[in-house]
C-alpha cells in the first residue's frame, strides 16, 4: 500500500472549512465529518494509486454525492472535485465544486507561526473565532467600554492565485458578521502570510484598504521565512500582534 490517509484532515470547499476524520484499511477509506454544523456526514471510498474516489452522504440534511481527489506526492494534501447525486434522497440537487484536503499538522512552518501568534493575541484580549475559507484563523477582541471590536483574519497567501482585493470580497460578509458593529463599525485586519513575498505584492497590500459595513479593514503581510512584517496601518495592530 503506497499511501495511508488515516488521520484528521482540514477541508476547504471554497466557502467554509471543517474537519474530516479518515480511517483506512487496505485501500478502503471511511470518514466522518460535521458539516454544516449539526449535520453529520460520512465518506466511503477507495484509494488507487494517487486517486481517492468516494461517496459522501449527509443523512441529516438529505444530501449526498461523490468525490474524486488527487493525492499530492507528499501525502499531506488532496484536491479535486465533488458533485451532488440528484437521485439520493430524491433531492434533485445538481452541481459540483472543488475540495482541498490538508492533513492537520502537516505544515510545520505555518504551525510554528500559529503557536507564536496565538499567545500574543490572547495577551492582548483576543479570542479565536470560527472562520470560512480561505481564512486560516481568526481572532476577535470584543468591544469594550471605550473600544470597538477588532478582528484579525489570517490568510495563507502562498497558494492564492487571486489578488488580495478578490480574497477580501469572498469573506466580506463573514468579516462584517463576525466583527459586529460599534460606534465606528469596528476595526479589522487581513494578515496575509507568505514565503518570501515579492516587492510588488507588498506594495499592493500596503496601498490597500477594504471596508466591511462601516468599518475599515487594513491589510498586512508576514514573511514566514524571515519573520519580517508589513502593515498598511500600524497603530494598535503593531502593538496587539507584534508587541511594539
Amino acid at each position: 500500500m503506497s499511501v495511508d490517509l488515516s488521520g484528521t484532515w482540514q477541508v476547504n470547499d471554497g466557502s467554509s472549512t471543517y474537519r474530516v476524520q479518515l480511517t483506512q484499511r487496505q485501500n478502503h477509506v471511511v470518514g466522518l465529518y460535521d458539516f454544516p454544523p449539526g449535520h453529520h456526514g460520512h465518506i466511503d471510498g477507495f484509494v488507487q494509486g494517487n486517486e481517492f474516489t468516494f461517496r459522501w452522504d449527509q443523512p441529516s440534511n438529505q444530501r449526498a454525492g461523490s468525490g474524486d481527489l488527487r493525492i499530492a506526492d507528499d501525502r499531506h494534501m488532496m484536491s479535486g472535485s465533488w458533485s451532488y447525486d440528484p437521485s439520493a434522497y430524491n433531492s434533485g440537487l445538481v452541481g459540483s465544486g472543488r475540495w482541498v484536503f490538508r492533513r492537520e499538522g502537516a505544515d510545520p512552518v505555518l504551525a510554528r507561526f500559529h503557536n507564536w501568534l496565538s499567545p500574543r493575541l490572547a495577551a492582548s484580549g483576543y479570542v479565536p473565532v470560527g472562520t470560512i475559507a480561505p481564512v486560516q484563523w481568526a481572532f476577535l477582541r470584543p468591544a469594550g467600554a471605550l473600544d470597538d471590536p477588532r478582528l484579525i483574519a489570517v490568510v495563507d497567501g502562498r497558494e492564492l492565485a487571486e489578488r488580495p482585493w478578490a480574497t477580501f470580497e469572498r469573506v466580506r460578509d463573514w468579516f462584517q458578521r463576525t466583527r459586529g458593529g460599534g460606534v465606528r463599525g469596528g476595526a479589522g485586519l487581513m494578515l496575509f502570510v507568505y514565503s518570501a513575498p515579492t516587492a510588488t505584492l507588498i506594495e499592493e497590500l500596503m496601498a490597500s484598504r477594504f471596508y466591511a459595513g462601516n468599518g475599515a479593514v487594513e491589510t498586512g503581510a508576514y514573511d514566514l521565512q524571515t519573520g519580517r512584517h508589513w502593515l498598511s496601518y500600524s497603530g494598535y495592530w503593531e502593538s496587539d500582534i507584534f508587541g511594539s
